[in-house]
């Protein structure tokens, strides 16, 4: 299927939320999520919803970003970063903190918090990591002489870099389909490895469904002037 302007970018926080966070796509979300940890899930459940995108662009109030849970409850969070600003690194840490957090009642003990998994997917270079040719990094609590020990098994953030992984793809003769998918996902490749991939494929014919929707579209198209905006917004400001 050729790439045209007909169909939307999965990397459109819209797109994405609804290829991932929308009930009916918890393979989808299940499949991606064992792909970037490495992790076998048994089951996994959503709770992203379209109106909730539609009232923020009226509202212009935030959305958070993607959680899902295992049947265990431990939460990921899954967010589509496009832009590397330099406060992210304290935005994450502080967002994975108070997820992890969020649960909690006073009547429980601290026993009762699971862990929580931070996935960001950045579209440009995270700052402070151009030395680091791994596209993937997974940050945790360590010491910092005994690397293997791990302080507490709370929080955990997985760093993925699609600019670093397009640049290394070639050297390293080696696609990945879900990263490869946010690429190029009407590309060769994406067709060839959905072919025996169920849940890729299902997130090809989704994202398909999606460009056809003109709610959707209208959605995402509203997202994406907000972004132009902000980045026009942020550029005149360290001009003056």
């Amino acid at each position: 299927m050729p790439q045209t302007q007909n169909y939307l970018d999965p990397k459109n926080d819209v797109v994405f939320k609804c290829l991932f966070g929308a009930r009916g796509n918890e393979k989808i979300t299940k499949d991606f999520l064992e792909h970037i940890t490495g992790e076998k899930i048994e089951e996994i459940t959503t709770d992203w919803k379209l109106e909730l995108e539609r009232s923020s662009v009226k509202g212009k109030q935030m959305v958070r970003d993607l959680v899902a849970k295992d049947k265990n409850l431990k939460k990921y969070i899954i967010e589509m970063q496009r832009k590397a600003y330099e406060y992210l690194p304290k935005r994450f840490v502080g967002y994975a903190s108070k997820t992890y957090v969020a649960d909690i009642r006073v009547s429980e003990d601290y026993n009762t918090l699971k862990k929580t998994v931070l996935i960001v997917i950045m579209e440009e270079g995270f700052h402070g990591l151009e030395n680091i040719e791994e596209y993937h990094t997974i940050w945790k609590y360590t010491e910092q002489k005994y690397r293997e020990k791990t302080f507490e098994d709370t929080t955990e953030i997985h760093i993925v870099e699609l600019n670093k992984y397009e640049q290394q793809k070639e050297k390293i003769k080696q696609i990945d389909p879900w990263l490869e998918f946010f690429v190029n996902p009407y590309g060769k490749e994406v067709g060839e490895m959905a072919r025996t991939m169920e849940e890729l494929q299902a997130a090809v014919d989704q994202l398909s469904l999606l460009s056809a929707d003109e709610e959707v579209r209208m959605l995402a198209d509203a997202q994406d002037f907000a972004r132009m905006d902000r980045n026009s917004q942020i550029r005149e400001e360290t001009e003056k």
